[in-house]
């Protein structure tokens, strides 16, 4: 992630309730993938995370994204 703490979206959508937050170093494998519903070119991508009890959505302008998990934990590990 981009910044010490995010927001999650109950929704995948801007206009959506926030339900909870997320730590920066947080490393995690995506549950799902949807198009923003103002459409792929306005919006872009909205990513589900599910875990420990909490569930919510990221928007791609939030993360980091990398091909393996090693990565991510690796640039995770770099950012502490």
């Amino acid at each position: 992630m981009k910044t010490a703490y995010i927001g999650l979206k109950a929704e995948a959508s801007w206009q959506a309730v926030e339900s909870g937050k997320l730590a920066g170093d947080t490393v995690f494998a995506p549950k799902a993938r949807m198009i923003d519903p103002e459409g792929l070119d306005i919006g872009g991508f909205w990513y589900r995370y599910e875990d420990s009890g909490r569930a919510g959505w990221v928007h791609q302008d939030d993360l980091s994204i990398f091909k393996t998990e090693n990565q991510a934990l690796a640039a995770s590990r770099a950012r502490q």
